[in-house]
């Protein structure tokens, strides 16, 4: 595993709770992920929260960031701001503008509008 920078410890306020946060730099991106008990969010170089440690899964992506909350999946952009609801059993970061996603049998390739760009419904072929 290669060096991605520092390693920031964080004391932050989550409601009337005082939290060490623990940041680690994303490779390629502004953002930092953090840490709260199992829970995972993300910050921005200056310690403005864009998602809340409330997570079990955060992956950023071009253009959008992955995160699961009990068994579905999301996306948002880096303002925090969900694009995508949650609907998704499984999914992958964005990566070159598609991201593969799976909804119970059916499986694809969605776009950031979350469009499928294609779709196999899962059923058996002949």
């Amino acid at each position: 595993m290669r060096n991605r920078g520092p390693t920031v410890i964080l004391l932050r306020a989550f409601g009337a709770a005082l939290v060490a946060v623990l940041a680690l730099p994303v490779a390629a991106q502004p953002v930092f992920t953090i840490g709260s008990g199992d829970r995972l969010g993300l910050i921005d170089r200056e310690g403005k929260i864009i998602l809340p440690p409330e997570f079990s899964e955060v992956k950023p992506g071009r253009p959008l960031i992955l995160a699961t909350k009990g068994y579905k999946t999301a996306f948002f952009d880096y303002s925090g701001r969900m694009v995508i609801e949650p609907q998704f059993s499984f999914a992958r970061a964005f990566h070159n503008g598609l991201a593969g996603v799976s909804m119970g049998r059916a499986s694809g390739y969605i776009r950031p509008d979350g469009q499928f760009v294609w779709r196999d419904d899962g059923a058996p072929r002949n």
